[in-house]
C-alpha cells in the first residue's frame, strides 16, 4: 500500500510486499483516487513478495490431506466439473445467482497476475474441490476474497484452511485488509470470517453484507452493525 506521508510534494511510494515503486511528478501531490489506482497498477505489474503461493499440502481435521496450489489454464474443465457438482444453493451463495459454471475466459482471467491470486484445492484423486480468490481492488492495501467449496467437502475445515491461507498470503503481499461481499443468509461464510476477526457491515445492496478483516491488527472501520 502507498506509504503514509510519502505523497507530499508530488512523490508517492507504493509498496508491494518487500519491494516498492517510487512515483513522482513536480509540484502536484497525488490525490487519494490516484494513489489507489497507482497501488493497484503497481501490484498488478510487480508481483509482491516471495513465491509463497507455491503448491502445498493442507491437512484437514479428519486427517485427509488436500493439495492447494495456484490455478492454471488447464484447470478449466476440472473447475467446470466442480461447479456442476455443487448444489444450486452453494453456487447462489457464491455468485448471488445459481450460475452453472464460469466460462473458460473467466478461468483464464483468474490466472492473470493483474487479477490477483486464485487457488484450487485438489482432493486425493486429483479432482478440484474448492476455489479461493484474492482479488485486487483499487483501494490501497485491500483485496477482495471469495470462496466456493464443493458440497461434499463443506463442514470439513477446508473453507477455514483456505481463508487462513489467504490471510497469510495477503500479509506477505503487503495487504492490510481483506473484504468479502456475501449474502446476509450465508451464515457459514459470515461466521468463518468473523471467527478470524472480521466485522460485518451492511451495504447499499439489499440482502448483501460486507465483511472486513484487518491483517495489521487494527480494528476494521466502524460501520452500521449487521443483524
Amino acid at each position: 500500500a502507498p506509504a503514509a506521508g510519502d505523497d507530499e510534494g508530488g512523490v508517492l511510494t507504493v509498496r508491494a510486499g518487500r519491494r516498492s515503486v517510487r512515483l513522482s511528478r513536480p509540484g502536484l501531490p497525488f490525490t487519494t483516487t490516484e494513489a489507489a489506482r497507482a497501488d493497484a497498477l503497481v501490484r498488478a505489474a510487480l508481483p509482491a513478495g516471495p513465491p509463497s503461493a507455491a503448491s502445498r499440502t493442507v491437512p484437514l481435521a479428519d486427517g485427509t490431506r488436500v493439495t492447494v496450489r495456484p490455478i492454471g489454464r488447464d484447470d478449466a474443465d476440472a473447475v467446470r466439473a466442480m461447479h456442476e457438482r455443487c448444489s444450486l444453493d452453494s453456487r447462489r451463495m457464491r455468485y448471488f445467482s445459481a450460475k452453472p459454471f464460469p466460462p473458460r475466459a473467466a478461468v483464464e482471467r483468474f490466472c492473470e497476475p493483474w487479477h490477483g491470486l486464485t487457488l484450487v484445492a485438489e482432493g486425493p484423486d486429483g479432482s478440484v474441490l474448492a476455489l479461493a480468490h484474492l482479488i485486487h481492488v483499487l483501494d490501497p492495501g485491500v483485496a477482495e476474497v471469495a470462496f466456493l467449496v464443493e458440497d461434499a467437502w463443506q463442514g470439513r475445515g477446508l473453507g477455514r484452511a483456505l481463508a487462513e491461507l489467504l490471510a497469510v498470503l495477503g500479509r506477505e503481499r503487503g495487504l492490510v485488509e481483506l473484504r468479502a461481499a456475501t449474502l446476509g443468509e450465508n451464515t457459514r461464510m459470515r461466521r468463518l470470517l468473523e471467527s478470524l476477526g472480521g466485522r460485518s457491515r451492511r451495504t447499499g445492496e439489499p440482502g448483501v453484507l460486507e465483511i472486513r478483516l484487518r491483517l495489521d491488527g487494527r480494528p476494521a472501520a466502524a460501520a452500521t452493525a449487521a443483524d
